[in-house]
């Protein structure tokens, strides 16, 4: 009998903020390796399009979009395009 891989996220979405580096980089990948759809945002596209590849290696959804999230308007306008492609937010990470 082979073992099987827990993934208790299976089935939810999050999104992390501030995603490109550090902690923000660190939930975003495990995150996706328990299982969840991870849309991911921070002010630098290179980073980010990183931590998607990383975080993409676990076979679950990932999306991200660069967004300064010192403007309110900025988080406000990704959480409803975030909401848009994924139907749902179980849980948002800053």
């Amino acid at each position: 009998m082979g073992s099987a891989t827990v993934r208790p996220l299976t089935g939810k979405v999050v999104l992390v903020t501030g995603a490109g580096t550090g902690i923000g980089r660190a939930a975003a990948i495990a995150f996706a390796a328990a299982g969840a759809s991870v849309s991911i945002c921070g002010r630098r596209l290179g980073p980010l399009e990183e931590t998607a590849e990383q975080a993409g290696q676990h076979g679950t959804p990932v999306r991200f979009r660069a967004v300064d999230v010192a403007d309110e308007l900025a988080v406000q306008a990704r959480s409803e395009e975030h909401t848009s492609e994924l139907q749902s937010r179980q849980y948002l990470v800053c």
